[in-house]
């Protein structure tokens, strides 16, 4: 995997997933939901990072999720397949 860095970061066009071709986001499998909890409470203290939401089911499923924009913009999502109900 390669992530690019822009040559003129205050002049590129932001992402739009509509309107854009290009990454949606990266996804990562977290082995349970302790492990994706820990991710969120040290993502939540990672400077420049923005938690786009917390742990949530992912509709009527046992995948459970969150999603945070890395302070470049990048999105990723973490997920785990829960037992919890």
């Amino acid at each position: 995997m390669t992530l690019w860095q822009v040559d003129d970061p205050a002049n590129c066009v932001p992402f739009d997933r509509r309107g854009n071709v290009g990454l949606h986001h990266l996804a990562l499998k977290v082995v349970n939901l302790s492990a994706l909890e820990t991710l969120h409470t040290r993502a939540l203290a990672w400077p420049g990072t923005v938690i786009e939401f917390a742990p949530q089911r992912s509709s009527k499923g046992t995948k459970m999720r969150f999603m945070v924009r890395e302070p470049d913009g990048t999105r990723i999502e973490f997920a785990c397949i829960s037992s919890a109900q």
